[in-house]
């Protein structure tokens, strides 16, 4: 069947409309992805240069502390960046990804069950 102008002229809006949002979408994951990066960036400098110092050393909860602040802030800027990801059609699945925040969260779980457990006690 030949296309009409009329369905080539119809068909062109909804492409070019398409790669629009398709341009918004990947501004929008460079956007999380540079900030989720800058925020890691500033952290880990923050952590370095605290270990520089006398009590770092001696203070190592700090250090601990920034290296949850990054943790958080990875998974965070990863998941974000993965549903825009996913609603602008992408069908990647990271398996590794998803096996380390099942332990992640069974080990929270197990944490908060000892917690409640040696409160009672």
């Amino acid at each position: 069947m030949k296309q009409t102008k009329e369905q080539a002229k119809e068909q062109a809006k909804t492409s070019a409309a398409r790669i629009e949002r398709l341009t918004r979408d990947i501004s929008e994951i460079h956007k999380l992805v540079d900030e989720g990066c800058a925020e890691i960036t500033a952290t880990a400098q923050m952590a370095l240069k605290w270990l520089e110092t006398p009590e770092g050393c001696q203070r190592l909860d700090v250090v601990a502390e920034a290296l949850k602040m990054i943790r958080h802030s990875a998974l965070f800027t990863g998941d974000c960046s993965r549903s825009k990801a996913i609603s602008a059609g992408s069908t990647y699945r990271n398996l590794a990804q998803r096996r380390l925040r099942e332990a992640e969260k069974a080990a929270d779980e197990a944490r908060v069950a000892q917690a409640l457990r040696d409160s009672a006690a």
